[in-house]
């Protein structure tokens, strides 16, 4: 018998010769949804193939995604399955936090698919920090979790998962520079780990930088097919490059909501598109579904805030992305979104405030600096205003490029 183990991810694979057994369907944690049927497999207490049911409570972090469950899993039961209600495959149960109620979990299915075999064994002190990291994550402590997946890092510093983890945590927490360095130290360890290149291609996409999230992106779909995320990311890019690839755009979201078809942001980006090519009630229907599917999505709320700002419907539109900058201070766009409608409520110095915060958050927001502009217009400061249009253009906007053409101003 040869067996691997990738303690990080706190799972061993075995080749074991002369097993006659079915082997189990494999599903994807990637397509379950809140609310969910699950069912644990396992042996608490030495009590083996004892069986228990319960519901998907919440989806954590990046995807695939780590699977929170009320389904009882006691002492001993960890390591067992987890399927859905066609009896496939979907999770490991792994851990429970203490003193919490049915605070249960369980790694996505697509983490085995990971391992490499002859993969050197990690240190089990390691393997601690980084599950203390997970624990911290999901209770909205991320310093902490920062902290705790650091420490693993330093116990471990060839553990290409926690690198990928502690990205999340820095994009999270708006250090961006940092979440790149560790996605492409995760890909350094293991250039095979497709997680690492869309890890880094949400950043790049979350910075405005699309050629580089459309490389990661495209990455990611060679070294996985079936990775909905990096369809939605290669999709997203390719609709801001220019209207010419909206088609394409399309065509690489409805992969990923074929993949997934419960995958909230699958639709939002759809919608996203649809809009941007006029097509609103198209646009209105899929955000719906992306805030039926996850209505905590800060990226969800965005877009239906910016749908209902598309519809005239303010104060909607102001209530949504005010949630969503509460759930994620750091999303540039939530700041630009907002800046728009108060640029429509003739709210100039908010509207400028919001401008800086989402110029500090991503520098390279063309349209960010169009919307100040207009702000300070607004204020009456024409000479402020008109050093943010040609920044604007220079970055590539369009629209102020011809304004400013026909006006025979150079930027």
């Amino acid at each position: 018998m040869n067996g691997w183990t990738v303690p990080a991810k706190d799972i061993c694979l075995l080749d074991a010769k002369g097993i006659t057994g079915k082997p189990a369907q494999l599903g994807e944690a990637v397509s379950l949804k809140v609310g969910d049927s699950v069912y644990a497999v396992g042996a608490p207490q030495g009590l083996e193939l004892s069986l228990s049911n319960g519901i998907v409570a919440q989806l954590r972090g990046e995807l695939p995604p780590l699977i929170q469950t009320n389904t009882a899993i006691s002492p001993g039961s960890s390591g067992g399955g987890l399927f859905d209600e066609k009896g496939r495959l979907v999770g490991l149960t792994t851990l429970q936090i203490e003193g919490g109620q049915s605070l249960n979990f369980a790694m996505p299915v697509e983490w085995i698919g990971e391992i490499k075999p002859d993969k050197k064994n990690y240190d089990l002190f390691a393997i601690d920090l980084y599950h203390k990291g997970i624990e911290l994550s999901v209770t909205g402590k991320l310093q902490e979790a920062h902290q705790e997946v650091s420490s693993a890092i330093r116990e471990n510093p060839q553990n290409a998962l926690a690198y990928v983890y502690r990205a999340h945590l820095d994009a999270r927490l708006g250090n961006y520079e940092l979440a790149i360095n560790d996605s492409s130290k995760a890909i350094e360890i293991n250039s095979h780990f497709s997680l690492a290149y869309v890890n880094r291609a949400y950043v790049y996409y979350r910075l405005r930088d699309y050629e580089k999230c459309l490389e990661d992106a495209k990455k990611a779909i060679k070294l996985n097919s079936n990775f909905a995320l990096a369809y939605i990311l290669y999709g997203g890019s390719l609709s801001h490059i220019g209207s010419k690839n909206y088609q394409d755009a399309l065509e690489n979201i409805d992969k990923a909501i074929k993949l997934s078809p419960n995958l909230a942001l699958a639709y939002m980006s759809r919608g996203a598109v649809q809009m941007a090519l006029g097509n609103r009630s198209m646009a209105y229907a899929d955000i719906r579904r992306a805030m039926e599917l996850d209505p905590n999505s800060p990226e969800v709320l965005i877009a239906q805030g910016a749908c209902d700002i598309n519809f005239g419907n303010l104060n909607d539109g102001l209530n949504y992305i005010n949630k969503a900058i509460e759930l994620d201070p750091y999303l540039g766009v939530a700041y630009c979104n907002r800046a728009i409608v108060y640029l429509k409520m003739k709210r100039y110095f908010q509207a400028v405030e919001d401008s800086n915060k989402a110029i500090g958050l991503c520098a390279k927001r063309a349209d960010v600096y169009a919307i100040r502009g207009a702000a300070y217009h607004g204020l009456g400061n024409e000479e402020q205003a008109m050093e943010d249009l040609k920044t604007s253009a220079r970055l590539g906007n369009e629209k102020v490029q011809d304004a400013l053409r026909k006006q025979g101003i150079q930027w």
